[in-house]
């Protein structure tokens, strides 16, 4: 039987442990932050826990909690770069209760970003602050290895946390599988065990799709490592074959791992504290952005292997903190410029979404290209918005969908033609303009077009049901009866 994906939660909400007993894996690492925090008293040292993604130590850090009655501030140290914003954000908890009467424990997630960028005084103040702390801190960074931070490890109570041991995933993950009343074959449970590699969380996420699916399906996507963890996964790798096996499971597109690597490389204090290896990783990663044309233009998808060494060499030991890329962009000139662009258009769309810039980037943006590409009413609006040509953007967005569909050599077709055509293009918009707004009033309902090489037509709205907020933005399309079809 398998499960009914109309019930709501995801697994790992829906079964995460609500008590320290609960949980898988690591029972002396529970044990040890259960009873400092239950022993807790002022000038108590803060408790570091230290390991990879999926080990349980947010879980370990709520449930613990709740057991003994505390409430939780959590926050990601990562977003609070310096001293001031630290110390905006947490002085309220500095009285030690909520408003309710509970007391706080506060948790500091990712504090190894912090020294990533020592030069913003964050971890100055994170020093500080575990030195003098009324209320109990308890902190988490992502591996075992603390030795780019001495000062904050011998300043803590320093609990470590291990991959969990396959046995014992499976035997959790069986125990999941008797309360959703699913059956899966033991092939496929064995298989989620291995790919997970003792991340409890992919393990689960993989086993929810594979119960909807009756299989894992095609590449485990769902074990795999966010883009954000495996980029931090390789900073903090000792050697470049680590690294390179963290950026082989990251579940983002090849040009995203190379602008999210930049991003983060360019955020760090590398080129202050280690000017050779942070030349020797801008070095590395130009190698990638180079090969990556490359593969682009000859469409050799087998040298993707090599981009990811590349990267890895760049990334290997940096100790750099993940970056989200504000203004997504590649490094090469052409695409530079066309990143340029998309790093006004993105926070622009985002802040109306009311989405950070990477989490439109990440989720939004693919969709918004394929839904605007052609659209020049759409994108006429959009570029006076952010003060751009809208021959320019309309290049921008048709490269993008270019590379979506695997179209790069009919992108360049269409961009040639795009230039030939402009001068026609201008006419026929100052003829659009002269028919008036009650003119298209009555287009209706969608943009018809037709692609290049088929007799396949869509309408504009068959990817993306965009919010009323845009409306204002394009103009209502004309009506097709065709049905929407990508080819």
């Amino acid at each position: 039987m398998n499960a009914d994906p109309g019930q709501g939660q995801m697994w790992t909400e829906k079964h995460r442990p609500r008590k320290v007993e609960e949980m898988v894996g690591n029972e002396d690492s529970r044990a040890m932050f259960l009873r400092w925090l239950r022993e807790w008293t002022p000038g108590a040292r803060p408790a570091l826990l230290l390991g990879p993604p999926g080990t349980g130590k947010t879980t370990l850090v709520h449930a613990a909690a709740g057991e003994l009655g505390y409430e939780v501030l959590e926050l990601n140290a990562s977003d609070y770069r310096t001293k001031d914003a630290l110390e905006r954000r947490l002085k309220p908890a500095m009285g030690g209760v909520t408003v309710l009467g509970s007391p706080v424990l506060i948790f500091l997630d990712e504090v190894d970003g912090l020294y990533s960028r020592a030069d913003y005084g964050g971890a100055e103040y994170l020093l500080e602050l575990a030195s003098s702390t009324k209320v109990p801190l308890a902190m988490a960074a992502n591996w075992d290895d603390a030795s780019h931070m001495p000062e904050l490890e011998k300043a803590s109570l320093v609990i470590r946390f291990r991959r969990v041991p396959a046995r014992l995933m499976e035997l959790y993950l069986k125990h999941l599988l008797r309360l959703e009343g699913v059956s899966l074959s033991d092939d496929v449970l064995r298989a989620a065990v291995r790919y997970s590699r003792g991340d409890v969380r992919a393990a689960v996420n993989s086993l929810e799709a594979a119960a909807y699916a009756g299989s894992l399906g095609s590449g485990y996507r769902d074990l795999r490592l966010t883009l954000r963890d495996a980029i931090t996964a390789a900073a903090y790798s000792r050697s470049a074959e680590a690294a390179y096996a963290r950026l082989r499971q990251a579940d983002a597109q090849p040009a995203d791992k190379i602008r999210a690597a930049y991003a983060s490389l360019a955020m760090s204090s590398l080129g202050n504290a280690d000017p050779e290896r942070a030349a020797r990783a801008f070095r590395h990663l130009s190698d990638a952005d180079v090969l990556y044309g490359r593969i682009i233009r000859t469409r050799n998808w087998g040298l993707l292997r090599y981009l990811d060494y590349a990267l890895a060499q760049a990334l290997a030991g940096t100790f750099v903190a993940y970056s989200e890329y504000d203004s997504p962009y590649d490094i090469s000139s052409r695409a530079w410029s066309e990143g340029r662009v998309l790093g006004k258009l993105i926070p622009q769309l985002a802040h109306s979404l009311h989405m950070s810039s990477g989490e439109f980037a990440a989720f939004a943006l693919d969709a918004f290209v394929l839904w605007a590409s052609g659209n020049e009413a759409l994108v006429g609006r959009l570029a006076q918005i952010i003060g751009e040509d809208p021959e320019s953007l309309m290049r921008v967005i048709e490269s993008e969908r270019a590379r979506l569909l695997g179209e790069e050599a009919g992108a360049r077709q269409r961009a040639g033609a795009a230039d030939r055509g402009e001068a026609g293009r201008r006419a026929a918009r100052r003829g659009s303009r002269r028919e008036g707004r009650s003119g298209r009033a009555a287009s209706g309902a969608g943009v018809r077009r037709r692609h290049r090489g088929s007799g396949a037509s869509r309408t504009d709205d068959s990817f993306l049901a965009i919010p009323s907020k845009y409306s204002h933005l394009c103009l209502p399309p004309s009506t097709t009866t065709d049905p929407p079809t990508i080819t």
